[in-house]
């Protein structure tokens, strides 16, 4: 953006300070809700994920210039990738200070334009620090201000020792980023986590990690034809990350199609009535894992709801299920579980009838792959492990089989509700056998 435009933008606001983040952009952020809500968040670590372009790195900007001349005297550090990456977030920085607010610039490169510490008049310094420097260089200081990490953290050590760093005075850590290396740290240790925080807190502000997610079609001081040029030449694989910010995972999937844009839909009771079969699968485990499968006239599968816990015993299991059933007011039309005899005949016991499932792989698979790419297999956004375990499913590198030892047991679930769904449906998908009911005499 112009500095001529953001100083239009910004006229009003640089002659005061205030204890709340105001609407730097107001322009933007009044059409871009994840933005408002991402400027406003409580939370202590704050992620800003987005493509290319997007205006993510210049929110941080702005929000960075807000904590500088808020808090005099304070220290802050803005980490890049490189010492010559320093040099975007000094620009960035500098697009929301006035000339008459900077006291003294300290460059590590005049020549190369990389700064090593900018102060604001008030006594607040910002120090500009390279990422692909020694963990060493982000250990000892206690940072006051806040800490900016523009794009992702190459090394979770790095990131662990900023956190120690805020720890003296409860500073906050704003992460901007695009995520171009698949899911890493970042998307389990930070990302997951915020997004399940965010499913079950009514209130945001309160909670300790907050993200939001920008497209490219976001920044609307971008011209829309711009961003279709520049969209019409990334690959398919390139466009959920480069153009909407979202978290992929760049080679082997299982479920390649499989797109949070396009197979994710809102949870509803219209959407569980339209449904004319309910089914269940249980995963049995260290991990116990059920998923709820709809089945509707135009024989499209939706899974509705999940459950998966660790260490709960079988009767606990049960209560959830029926917990969960009695909040959906709908029961079960057929369960099917894997093939653990024991566990199966307890379920019997708390009145959970279960029919064997069938556990081809391969099969299985194959049939869910092609209900992904003819738009009939969903998951409803009431299921966020299930989706995670869905895009983070790959096989094992040089073979036809699933990677062992992934976090799967809700896919597995799944997987076993859509083959046994062909038997409600035309078959279309599957030719599948029926494997009848459990028996009493299966257990010794």
């Amino acid at each position: 953006m112009p500095q001529k435009q953001t100083r239009a933008l910004l006229s009003d606001y640089i002659k005061h300070s205030c204890p709340q983040p105001p609407f730097i952009l107001p322009e933007f952020t009044s059409s871009c809700h994840q933005v408002e809500r991402w400027w406003n968040s409580r939370a202590k670590i704050k992620l800003l994920c987005g493509g290319n372009q997007s205006g993510k790195s210049t929110t941080g900007g702005a929000y960075v210039a807000h904590i500088l001349r808020s808090q005099p005297g304070g220290k802050s550090w803005a980490c890049a990738l490189d010492f010559q990456m320093t040099s975007i977030l000094y620009d960035k920085l500098m697009e929301y200070l006035a000339p008459e607010e900077i006291h003294a610039i300290v460059w590590a490169s005049r020549g190369r334009n990389i700064p090593f510490s900018l102060t604001h008049h008030n006594g607040h310094t910002v120090f500009f620090k390279s990422m692909d420097a020694s963990p060493s260089k982000f250990e000892g200081e206690q940072i006051s201000g806040i800490i900016w990490i523009d794009e992702e953290c190459p090394k979770k050590v790095i990131y662990t020792s900023c956190l120690a760093r805020t720890t003296k005075y409860g500073a906050p850590i704003i992460m901007t980023m695009t995520p171009l290396k698949g899911k890493t740290w970042v998307y389990h240790d930070i990302f997951q986590l915020a997004a399940n925080r965010k499913a079950v807190q009514a209130d945001k502000r309160k909670t300790n990690i907050y993200a939001e997610t920008l497209s490219l079609y976001d920044n609307i001081f971008l011209p829309r034809e711009r961003i279709d040029e520049v969209v019409d030449a990334y690959s398919e694989d390139e466009i959920p990350y480069r153009v909407f910010g979202k978290w992929a995972q760049l080679s082997g999937r299982v479920y390649p199609k499989f797109r949070y844009e396009t197979s994710v839909i809102p949870y509803t009771q219209d959407l569980l009535g339209s449904c004319h079969t309910i089914l269940k699968s249980i995963d049995f485990g260290r991990w116990k894992a059920v998923t709820w499968l709809g089945i509707d006239h135009n024989e499209n599968v939706y899974v509705l709801r999940e459950w998966k816990e660790a260490e709960y015993t079988l009767s606990e299991m049960a209560d959830a299920i029926d917990r969960i059933e009695s909040e959906m007011e709908r029961r079960t039309d057929d369960t099917i579980t894997d093939h653990a005899f024991q566990e199966r005949y307890e379920l019997e016991q708390y009145g959970i009838h279960c029919a064997l499932a069938d556990k081809s792989i391969r099969k299985g698979i194959e049939i869910m792959n092609r209900r992904i790419q003819h738009s009939s297999f969903f998951v409803c956004d009431s299921c966020p492990k299930t989706i995670a375990e869905l895009e983070e499913y790959i096989y094992k590198e040089g073979t036809p089989e699933p990677k062992k030892g992934q976090d799967d047991h809700l896919a597995d679930t799944v997987r076993y509700n859509v083959t046994e769904s062909e038997q409600y449906c035309s078959g279309k998908f599957g030719d599948i056998p029926r494997i009848d009911s459990v028996a009493k005499s299966e257990v010794g």
